[in-house]
């Protein structure tokens, strides 16, 4: 009985431990930053498919894994 309840303690101690240290690690590292972000004017022809490259300057804390757009435009101009 006694080794179950020193296995239980040493066990939900450990557990205990970590969430702070994961918590701790979380906000020290924080989430990739850039300084400078932005698209630069592109062009095409009629019904054809436009690469718009991204420029991300000065990345910090890692790389950026993914961006998601939200592409407002005029159906006039666009299609």
């Amino acid at each position: 009985m006694k080794k179950q309840k020193k296995g239980l303690v040493i066990g939900l101690t450990m557990l205990a431990l970590f969430a702070i240290f994961a918590t701790f690690a979380a906000l020290a590292l924080g989430p990739p930053t850039a300084n400078s972000f932005g698209v630069e004017d592109t062009i095409g022809y009629k019904d054809t498919h436009v690469l718009i490259p991204v420029n991300i300057t000065d990345v910090q804390d890692g790389p950026i894994p993914a961006i998601v757009f939200n592409v407002l435009y005029d159906n006039s101009v666009l299609t």
